[in-house]
């Protein structure tokens, strides 16, 4: 800016955007910036002069700086489709969809078949979960621009994320056509076929982008990812490591690794890359400041720590075991959890008070810190992670009669729905029928939600024991002490019977969540529990076989 603030005079003004248009097209962004504001500031009624400098505060990256400034040219001229343009791109660089959508609309009423303006409307409708609309967009941009990479791409990314693989497959190739060896297109091609189960195209097509781009960080992420669905982990972790190094920002990208890291047994690198979870979309909870400062680890003189819960019902099963963290540093904890847990978790001495969240306010504590930062903390490997919490005054279990040589055995097939892994954890109820056919059993249904309607068109309903719906966990407690042993996915029950020290068997997909660890029939985490893998088939037969015979020989207070 001049100095002392001044604006030029106007005679001064032809020379100084001379030289800015010069300096903006040798890549002295900074420079040019000053000059056009200046010369923005000296007539503040020129509207292309506003837009100048929201072009050139682009290109240095000052995303603040150009919505600012093409805001002022909006005004100006509010219908000029360039503008329109130019504020809907820059909303897509801030990543704010809804204001990218809304500005591209409005060029597009000005401006039907703007083409980058429909362009933009398609990628403001990406990951908005309006799949229709994204549809729309993107078609209308194929027919305006049926050879244009970014019209394909945004087909692309609408197919992607609509589970179209096919849809997606085609897009990627004709973008191919347009743009031979283009490593976006390729990665993006490879996505699609492992969307499909063609491993090995994908892994053709991600080996093919990464020759025509080995900085490609993207296509590095994808075939980790691939890595994963084969259950090479160590290629997986070597994978995302590449990624993490040419995209560190990218959280995405940071909170697969961690998990990959976590798989591997790391436990020290994993919880430490885990923190990055609170920037990647995949942590669908807020962040939270219950406590004063957040804790980080030092030792206490009875200050009060609040925990947490951030994830999952079972998650905050399995964590609970790190509270003792804050007596044993001298502190006194407090545990924030989901109100279903909240009669269960207070019937143990290690978790300090428990608030049920959205029924109790708890206090501003000293500190606070989400639960599953405390394993960082802790600072445990698999061969020193601590038991379960253990319980003072549980009720009776509902089931006390014991019929001789008759096991009572508890079922759950399924977990949460809404879980991004679902269909890889959960069954059908049907698939058990095994467990059924044998005469020594009677099966208890531990399962809750929409799951249950299973149970209406079962062929083996007949020796299924159905209990009232528990009301919370204190209650499913009560139940499950009463069994001999729990059958379970990987779901909230299995954390339940393991912490309580049922015998559990839990029945985990080929390439399982972290805390199962790979290549192992025990957890580190239950001592009570046993794992049944699914093989390389990815099916649960074979796994529902194994455990119908060992079922079949199982002994009452038999380990």
């Amino acid at each position: 800016m001049a100095s002392g603030n001044t604006p030029p005079k106007h005679s001064d003004l032809p020379a100084k955007l001379d030289r800015a248009l010069a300096l903006h097209g040798a890549g002295d962004f900074a420079e040019a910036l000053t000059l056009y504001d200046e010369a923005a500031l000296a007539l503040p009624g020129n509207h292309r002069l506003w837009a100048a400098v929201a072009a050139v505060a682009l290109d240095l990256g000052d995303l603040d700086r150009a919505r600012t400034a093409i805001g002022r040219a909006l005004v100006l001229a509010p219908s000029d489709p360039a503008f329109l343009v130019n504020a809907s791109g820059i909303a897509l660089r801030r990543d704010d969809k809804p204001e990218a959508e809304t500005a591209a609309r409005r060029a597009l009423t000005v401006a039907p078949l703007h083409p980058t303006a429909l362009n933009n409307l398609a990628r403001s409708l990406s990951g908005t979960n309006r799949p229709a609309a994204q549809d729309q967009a993107s078609r209308r941009t194929g027919v305006v621009q049926p050879g244009d990479p970014v019209a394909l791409m945004a087909r692309v990314l609408w197919a992607s994320e609509t589970g179209e693989p096919f849809a997606a497959t085609r897009a990627a190739a004709r973008g191919l056509c347009v743009l031979p060896g283009d490593p976006t297109f390729l990665s993006n091609l490879g996505a699609a076929w492992a969307e499909q189960g063609d491993n090995k195209a994908a892994l053709r097509a991600y080996r093919q982008s990464l020759i025509s781009a080995p900085g490609f960080a993207p296509a590095w992420y994808n075939l980790g990812n691939l890595f994963e669905r084969e259950a090479d982990i160590a290629a997986s972790v070597r994978a995302h490591d590449r990624a993490v190094l040419l995209a560190p920002h990218n959280a995405d990208y940071q909170f697969n690794r961690a998990l990959m890291v976590l798989l591997s047994g790391d436990f020290a690198r994993g919880f430490a890359a885990l923190e990055h979870r609170w920037r990647s979309k995949a942590q669908t909870t807020a962040w939270r400041e219950p406590g004063r400062d957040l804790w980080d680890g030092r030792r206490l003189n009875g200050e009060t720590v609040l925990v947490w819960a951030e994830q999952g019902l079972g998650d905050t099963l399995h964590f609970s075991r790190y509270m003792r963290l804050i007596t044993e540093r001298g502190g006194t904890p407090h545990l924030d959890a989901q109100p279903e847990l909240g009669p269960l978790l207070r019937l143990s001495p290690e978790t300090g008070t428990v608030f049920a969240r959205g029924e109790d306010a708890p206090p501003i504590a000293d500190y606070h810190i989400p639960m599953m930062s405390l394993a960082r903390l802790a600072g445990h490997s698999p061969d020193s992670v601590p038991p379960p919490i253990s319980f003072q005054d549980l009720p009776a279990p509902w089931i006390h009669s014991k019929t001789p040589d008759m096991l009572d055995v508890g079922l759950a097939w399924a977990g949460n729905p809404k879980h991004r892994r679902d269909h890889e954890r959960s069954m059908r109820l049907e698939l058990l029928a095994p467990l059924a056919a044998l005469a020594n059993v009677r099966l208890h249904v531990i399962q809750h939600g929409e799951a249950l309607e299973q149970i209406e068109t079962c062929s083996f309903k007949d020796r299924l024991v159905i209990h009232p719906i528990t009301r919370d966990f204190l209650e499913t407690a009560a139940l499950v002490r009463g069994l001999d042993l729990m059958i379970t996915v990987d779901t909230a029950n299995g954390h339940l019977a393991g912490t309580l020290g049922v015998e559990t068997w839990i029945l985990i997909a080929h390439v399982p969540d972290w805390r199962w660890l790979m290549h192992r029939s025990d957890s580190i985490w239950y001592p009570d529990a046993r794992l049944y893998r699914q093989d390389r088939s990815r099916t649960w037969e074979p796994v529902i076989a194994r455990v119908a015979r060992d079922l079949s020989q199982f002994k009452r207070g038999l380990k």
